[in-house]
């Protein structure tokens, strides 16, 4: 004999958490098929709650700031877009985003509040409630030019002054974070020597501008050098060398370097030796050459005269001076005779 009636049914007492809420009591055959279909139906409960928080697995959403502000060029604003940054991880999942109002709604001047909701595949999976603050853009952008440049420069080849300037741009800004700046003369140009006033001008999106200027000015800083050589040199030597010197060439500034090769001092063989001399600044460099010749003396001839020589000694004397003809020397100096 059966311990329960067959027209009874009592739950176990370990119970899922879907079927908490069931209850039951004495009951009959009716009953028993009530209670079978509560039992499946928080079954099917269950198992969407747990399909719907898997899809909100699937899906991240980040709403924006809750106010946004965006500036306009005029009265109306028509969103192509809202902030709202959606990502989907599951490629079964489709994500819907709608919101009120809709997007491509025109928003007009002031607050409008936007509220969305997130869907994936049905199921709400995040809401996002924001405001847009629509403001006509009438302020003109910000900028702040380099400060005044002195530049100094040499002549050109053809004596003209004026110099290349790369000057830093300007810092510009606008509150609307989009903004253009344009200079004039632009950098890169050619300045001339004297004063030049550089204009730069800020411009926004919705054509508020702004300017500020500033000067460049370039300064001649020296002229090219100019150098002249001294003449040719010979120098005479007893031996087969002589060693180097002549006069130092001139040279217009006097501040300009001078170099000359080979310099003083070199020890020269005999022959013909060119001197190259460089006279340069921070404007440019020029040279001259001159010619040093090295040559042997010869040794020295002396010539006496061939004729003999005569002289009457004078009555009670017997001495007489002698006087002879100059001896004839090349190459050298007499420097003595003896008798």
């Amino acid at each position: 004999m059966n311990a329960h009636p067959t027209n009874q049914w009592i739950p176990e007492t370990r119970r899922s958490a879907a079927a908490q809420n069931f209850s039951c009591s004495l009951a009959g055959a009716g009953r028993l098929l009530t209670g079978t279909l509560l039992l499946l139906l928080a079954l099917l409960a269950g198992g969407r709650h747990a399909a719907a928080q898997g899809i909100s697995n699937c899906v991240d959403v980040i709403c924006p700031p809750q106010m946004v502000t965006n500036y306009t060029c005029s009265d109306v604003y028509t969103p192509t877009s809202y902030p709202i940054i959606v990502s989907n991880h599951c490629p079964n999942v489709q994500v819907q985003v709608n919101c009120n109002p809709p997007v491509g709604t025109p928003l007009g001047l002031g607050s409008h509040p936007i509220n969305c909701v997130v869907t994936a595949n049905g199921v709400v999976v995040g809401q996002c409630a924001f405001t847009i603050v629509v403001i006509k853009d009438v302020t003109p952008p910000t900028i702040t030019c380099p400060t005044n440049m002195l530049v100094r420069t040499c002549p050109n080849a053809a004596g003209g002054c004026g110099e290349v300037v790369n000057y830093p741009p300007p810092i510009a800004s606008d509150n609307s974070g989009v903004v253009t700046f344009f200079c004039n003369p632009p950098p890169g140009s050619t300045f001339p020597c004297g004063n030049t006033v550089v204009t730069c001008t800020a411009v926004d999106r919705c054509q508020n501008s702004a300017s500020c200027t500033f000067i460049i000015s370039v300064q001649l800083n020296g002229q090219v050098p100019t150098i002249q050589c001294p003449p040719d040199q010979t120098i005479t030597t007893c031996s087969n060398s002589a060693i180097l010197n002549y006069p130092a060439p001139t040279v217009s500034p006097v501040t300009a370097s001078v170099t000359c090769n080979p310099p003083l001092g070199t020890v020269l063989p005999l022959g013909s030796t060119a001197v190259n001399c460089r006279a340069s600044n921070a404007c440019g460099q020029v040279f001259c050459t001159f010619k040093v010749d090295v040559i042997k003396v010869p040794s020295p001839t002396i010539q006496c005269p061939t004729a003999q020589l005569t002289y009457t000694v004078p009555c009670g004397s017997n001495c007489v001076p002698v006087i002879y003809p100059a001896l004839v020397v090349n190459n050298g100096v007499l420097e003595s005779c003896n008798p």
